[in-house]
């Protein structure tokens, strides 16, 4: 009986343990930005002609699967109200529609930004969308060298990706500190000292000393250079170049040293060739850009075959297209001259991209 009583006042007591977890996670767009700067020049002539309607060359996006242009219209897009400009953005082809275009269209004159309008459109199907009413006519007269110039800041949408939430702010000290990118500023330094130089760079008549570190991390050519001097025991720590004035040189290294280069408008024709030469890919974007921003009808023959040369395809594929669409100015120029006699294959892919227009002109 005691134990029976015993058994009475025993307790068990069970605990449940439950695992909390928390997840946060953040989901977002990845976007393709586009900067495209359009110059048109004797504006005054434009605003005064006959032309209802001028398109800037061809620009491209999303791994050169859209074509986009932009249409300026010096007496305003159907409308009586000749005392406006109208300014559109044109989807000229696509792989993929439906989707959604953001972007700026700013306009400037004398260097100076005149007027700017932000855009939101779904491109549904290839159309232009943009302002009617952009800018007053007479605002654009008068301007500095007669140019005025359109930029048009484009973002697209790649891709949804995911993404880490934001992280805990770290304090502003550090914040600061983590700020401070120094490598670019202790190469360049090291570019306008050349302390500890073991390697030196001639051309013409000019020395440029330079590290062997540096120009072997950076370049594949002259490292192979370099390893070629040190199997055979060459002791001299000279690497002559040709082909190339002085100051493409020092373009070239400091663009070596600097990811950058201080007057690449003036060196981008000579410093395209060095690129293609020793292996500078980025180098060699940056010149292929300068040189379609600056393209024209005067330059276009002379662009096409320095892109040809150096094998610059998305360029030569521009400056094509540029080619075709103002073939009967350019053809009269000395650049093209010069392209039929020197490479007529050139001339060939020319003929080949005009043959079908004048074809459907025709026909039509």
């Amino acid at each position: 009986l005691s134990c029976l009583i015993l058994a009475t006042l025993v307790s068990y007591s069970l605990t449940l343990t439950i695992n909390h977890n928390s997840y946060s996670e953040c989901t977002d767009v990845e976007k393709e930005h586009v900067s495209y700067n359009w110059t048109l020049r004797n504006v005054n002539l434009i605003l005064n002609g006959a032309e209802t309607k001028v398109s800037s060359p061809h620009f491209f996006t999303r791994n050169s699967t859209d074509k986009w242009r932009i249409d300026f219209y010096p007496t305003g897009w159907k409308t009586d109200d000749n005392d406006w400009s109208s300014l559109y953005l044109q989807l000229v082809s696509s792989q993929k529609l439906d989707f959604n275009a953001q972007w700026k269209m700013m306009l400037y004159k004398s260097g100076r930004l005149l007027k700017n309008f932000d855009y939101s459109y779904v491109y549904k199907i290839l159309e232009g969308y943009g302002r009617q009413y952009f800018v007053k006519r007479a605002d654009l007269f008068n301007a500095d060298n007669g140019e005025i110039t359109i930029r048009c800041e484009l973002d697209l949408p790649l891709r949804i990706i995911e993404v880490p939430c934001k992280k805990p702010s770290v304090p502003d000290r550090l914040a600061v500190d983590l700020q401070e990118h120094k490598l670019v500023d202790d190469f360049r330094t090291l570019f306008q000292n050349m302390n500890a130089s073991d390697v030196t760079v001639v051309t013409e008549d000019q020395r440029f000393p330079a590290h062997k570190a540096v120009l072997i991390a950076r370049s594949p050519v002259f490292s192979e250079i370099l390893k070629l001097q040190e199997n055979e025991e060459i002791t001299s720590n000279v690497i002559a170049i040709e082909n190339m004035v002085p100051a493409e040189v020092m373009g070239m290294l400091e663009f070596i040293y600097t990811d950058n280069v201080t007057d690449l408008d003036n060196l981008a024709h000579g410093l395209l060739a060095a690129a293609d030469r020793y292996q500078l890919h980025r180098l060699k974007a940056m010149c292929e850009e300068v040189l379609y921003r600056e393209l024209n009808v005067a330059r276009a023959a002379d662009t096409l075959m320095f892109a040809h040369l150096y094998h610059s395809g998305e360029l030569k594929r521009y400056t094509l297209e540029f080619i075709t669409e103002h073939l009967a100015e350019v053809s009269l120029t000395e650049g093209y001259k010069k392209m039929m006699t020197m490479y007529p294959m050139l001339l060939g892919e020319v003929i080949q991209l005009v043959a079908p227009k004048m074809t459907e002109a025709h026909s039509s």
